[in-house]
């Protein structure tokens, strides 16, 4: 249920990709894959498979 929750608001949002090692832009849930990590503005993203993130839900 929590992942269909993510899926719809990842949906609803603007899409923000933001690469591993790069500082977020927003602050938010961002998911890599199946993987979700919570980030502050200004924190570096960290290592995924992809190498990408995407902006699930900005706060």
């Amino acid at each position: 249920m929590k992942n269909i929750l993510l899926k719809l608001l990842e949906f609803t949002t603007q899409t923000e990709y933001c690469k591993t090692g790069t500082k977020a832009e927003f602050s938010g849930l961002y998911r890599s894959g199946k993987e979700y990590i919570a980030l502050t503005k200004g924190e570096r993203f960290p290592p995924c498979t992809s190498d990408w993130w995407i902006l699930v839900v900005s706060v």
